[in-house]
């Protein structure tokens, strides 16, 4: 939130007695020009909001509108990154890497069939397939923490800090989405494995109670997961596309469904109140 005095007093302006009111923490930087954006809550239900910019010259409806359309960008985009890259960066793998250590043991272990050889080396190829994905993940959130750090305490965003704040939020997406279908699709596979550890004494002696809980969990839940893998994708043909078409397909989405929030969102502004076309 700004400490700016003209700040909260443009915000103050526009408030209702009954009604609290702060500063949005970020702020956008358009055209030169500094934007900020100041909200009202009532009975602690949102009742409104205030768009503006204080440097002098102001700014056109049409400059007002694209700045709008950025600002909100900015607070969604972030606002994702916080709450769901948080939430895929704690996901505890220790049970894929007990599993990879398990197949790889046996691997070097136990004289198997050609077909055995070949499940345990496609489930030590899943595997490895999600825990580089989790690698990249935690590498591209400790990159967002220092970009996020370096904006305090001012917290203003350029539309390029805006553009990295979507291509963050975009490569979060497609990281759960690999993961989440890699496991679906890695459920069948790993019923087969889990036949072999049950029916092969020799594997069977390599196995612990650990190893038999993750591979069970592995083969749990095929229909779950498949719901969980469409609630969070409504691009269609995915399961059809590369990673960097899933991500512009991701971003064109995003951006449809953002322009028809936008107008319901204009409608709630006391100030400017005049930015749906």
């Amino acid at each position: 939130m700004t400490n700016d005095k003209k700040v909260q007093k443009f915000v103050k302006k526009y408030k209702k007695f009954y009604e609290r009111y702060w500063v949005g923490q970020q702020t956008l930087l358009y055209n030169g020009k500094k934007y900020y954006m100041g909200f009202y809550q009532a009975f602690k239900k949102d009742t409104g909001a205030v768009f503006f910019t204080l440097d002098s010259g102001g700014a056109s409806k049409v400059e007002y509108r694209e700045a709008f359309e950025w600002f909100i960008i900015s607070i969604r985009r972030l606002a994702t990154i916080r709450d769901l890259g948080e939430e895929r960066r704690n996901i505890n793998m220790i049970g894929f890497k007990t599993t990879k250590h398990f197949l790889e043991s046996v691997l070097n272990e136990v004289s198997l069939s050609s077909e055995e050889h070949r499940l345990f080396q496609e489930g030590i190829k899943s595997i490895s397939k999600s825990l580089k994905l989790q690698d990249d993940l935690l590498k591209l959130m400790k990159n967002f923490d220092q970009f996020y750090n370096s904006k305090s305490p001012d917290h203003l965003y350029s539309t390029d800090d805006v553009q990295y704040l979507q291509r963050v939020n975009n490569e979060i997406d497609y990281i759960q989405y690999a993961q989440v279908k890699g496991f679906h699709d890695s459920i069948s596979l790993f019923k087969r494995i889990r036949d072999v550890v049950n029916n092969n004494n020799e594997v069977k002696k390599l196995t612990n109670h650990d190893v038999k809980t993750y591979i069970n969990e592995h083969c749990k839940g095929k229909e779950s997961i498949r719901k969980n893998l469409d609630d969070i994708t409504f691009i269609q043909g995915a399961d059809q596309m590369n990673k960097d078409e899933y991500i512009d397909a991701v971003q064109r989405e995003f951006l449809e469904r953002q322009r028809r929030l936008n107008i319901d969102l204009m409608k709630e502004l006391r100030y400017p109140n005049d930015l749906v076309l």
